[in-house]
């Protein structure tokens, strides 16, 4: 079930979905029986004999699972690589060894408002679970993510070759893809054609699932927000850090003083727009320009500011209600960004954009061989207003020589110090706000391309804009490949065409001056640059501090558009650089 557990994309579900609570006991389990552990704790069962997986205990009776009182279970450690602090003002938090990443989030504990007759409970060992008061089913999935149980409207309409639909204990419909041997919550045939590309038919059924359960929490009343238009910054501070969480969810009315006239959208909308780029204005040292490019950094020194903390709360609530409210913001932020805000894992490449030499020689050093040449420790230091600082990338790492044997790992703690580590307090200030909005859950259905289109919106891309300001590097613009490509540009739907841009360029946002204007780069704007590559099999590349689109010689239609649309699904895991 995608989203709802762990993957069996291997095995049928044969009991019930996810949601049902686990059971337990020293009792032994049937013949051929396995009970095994997802990574956040949660036991599951395979049959071996059937070569099936199920949520349910086989020694487990029906019966007792729509008891109210909770099975016993075992206490939930944290998932594997993960580490419980205390933060210097006493808060606790999660360090993420696997992706060097913090979260003051508990990993095992889903968070969100229960929807209206729910009632959440704790085990004897602390374990937080929920009851349906309706039907008395425990579970330890939070409501606000279970599937709908209303059976499809579309009942009569056929199903896509290789598709069925079953009906879990519960009540809830659920679909069987024969084909991929894989089972979902959504019909198949609500979500998208089955022509369509395979990515664009899941970006699409993330965005409805997403839309739908935002529509769900929402709660019901208004808040009023009063703001000057000549003060906006200081006056819309005010107004919306006053606001309790609880209120932001409720529908926002906007107010300009001074001036006539009802907020039915527009007002709002026009708000929401000017605000977050008013709080990017380098003027109040919250961010900062990368030095490699265009793109705006959270800016590790903004202490300047002694309520610097504050505003990025406040920053993190503007993004939160711009996503409710399907505002599209103007902003350049680099995916790096993206990823510490859904936890994703970084890259080296991720570094590029904001430290292009450390970046080179963090390159440098997992290419070549350090023995006797290279004198780090497990540590770096940063000049803080003229005064040094050392940080232990880990414990005692100020003590630990990098060798040849652990210098991947060093790297790896290098990118997320540098990226996230810095800028710890003030990203997770942000998102502090933004979940009062929007619970994290919700949107770490995406990846960071999906993240940036929902929040920046699909720009419309004018295609001979784009050519007409591209240049070229061992082609010219009347050569037959180049003319292949901008034909098939043209024959790309808007979503496809904005990842296109992402994916050579690092943002799906054309610049505000169009193609003409260019991105900023270290030394003036950079035009659009089509670079040609030697291997007419491989898969194009992207370099997009250069703005660059490395583009192999196709022979063809058919073998272009099939290496383009490959490296488009599968550019946020190896071929953009």
């Amino acid at each position: 079930m995608s989203g709802f557990g762990p993957a069996m994309s291997r095995d049928r579900i044969t009991s019930a979905p996810p949601g049902s609570p686990p059971y337990s006991s020293n009792a032994s389990l049937p013949a051929g029986w396995e009970m095994r552990f997802t990574s956040e704790g949660r036991s599951y069962f395979l049959d071996h004999n059937t070569r099936t997986t199920t949520w349910f205990d086989p020694r487990f009776s029906a019966a007792a699972a729509r008891s109210t009182v909770p099975p016993p279970v075992r206490p939930i450690p944290l998932p594997a690589g993960w580490e419980e602090r205390i933060d210097e003002d006493g808060k606790k938090y999660f360090v993420d060894h696997n992706t060097h990443t913090t979260t003051w989030i508990d990993p095992r504990v889903p968070t969100g408002d229960l929807p209206t007759g729910w009632q959440q409970r704790q085990t004897d060992y602390g374990q937080v679970y929920y009851v349906d008061q309706r039907n008395t089913i425990p579970t330890w999935t939070h409501p606000r993510y279970l599937p709908t149980t209303a059976a499809p409207d579309d009942v009569n309409d056929p199903l896509p070759a290789g598709w069925e639909r079953r009906s879990s204990t519960g009540g809830r419909f659920y679909f069987l893809d024969h084909n991929t041997r894989s089972t979902t919550w959504n019909d198949p045939r609500d979500i998208l054609s089955a022509s369509a590309p395979l990515y664009t038919r899941d970006f699409q059924a993330k965005v409805q699932s997403f839309r739908a359960r935002l529509d769900s929490g929402r709660d019901e009343g208004t808040c009023g927000i009063l703001v000057t238009r000549g003060d906006l910054m200081q006056t819309s501070f005010g107004a919306l850090m006053q606001a309790p969480p609880e209120a932001l969810r409720k529908n926002l009315v906007v107010q300009f003083i001074g001036e006539e006239g009802l907020d039915g959208g527009g007002l709002r909308r026009e708000w929401l727009t000017a605000l977050p780029r008013e709080i990017c204005n380098l003027a109040y040292g919250l961010f900062k320009y990368a030095p490699s490019g265009g793109y705006m950094l959270v800016n590790s020194a903004s202490g300047v500011n002694p309520n610097h903390l504050e505003y990025f709360h406040f920053f993190g609530r503007c993004l939160g209600l711009a996503l409710l409210y399907e505002v599209s913001l103007d902003l350049r932020f680099p995916p790096s960004f993206y990823k510490v805000i859904l936890h994703r894992p970084l890259r080296l490449e991720d570094l590029e954009i904001q430290d292009e030499d450390l970046h080179r020689s963090l390159k440098w050093t997992l290419e070549n061989d350090i023995t006797g040449i290279l004198e780090e420790t497990f540590s770096v230091t940063d000049d803080h207003f003229g005064r040094l600082r050392r940080w232990d990338l880990k414990q005692g790492g100020s003590r630990i020589p990098v060798t040849e044997q652990n210098k991947k790992e060093y790297v790896d703690a290098v990118v997320s110090h540098r990226i996230s580590g810095e800028a710890h307090n003030q990203i997770k200030s942000i998102l502090e706000g933004f979940c009062e909005v929007i619970p994290i859950e919700l949107i770490q259905i995406f990846d960071e391309q999906e993240l940036e289109l929902v929040l920046c919106g699909i720009p419309e891309i004018d295609v001979n804009d784009w050519q007409r300001y591209t240049t070229y590097e061992g082609y010219t613009p009347n050569d037959p490949v180049v003319l292949r490509f901008w034909t098939f540009v043209r024959s790309l739907n808007k979503e496809q065409r904005s990842r296109l841009l992402h994916f050579a360029t690092g943002t799906s946002r054309v610049p505000a001056g169009g193609f003409a204007q260019g991105w900023p780069g270290p030394d003036g704007f950079l035009l659009f640059v089509i670079h040609r590559t030697g291997d007419r099999n491989g898969l194009p590349m992207a370099h997009t501090c250069a703005v660059q689109l490395d583009l192999p010689p196709y022979p063809n239609d058919a073998i272009m558009r099939e290496k383009i649309l490959y490296a488009l699904e599968e550019s946020h895991g190896y071929t953009m650089i």
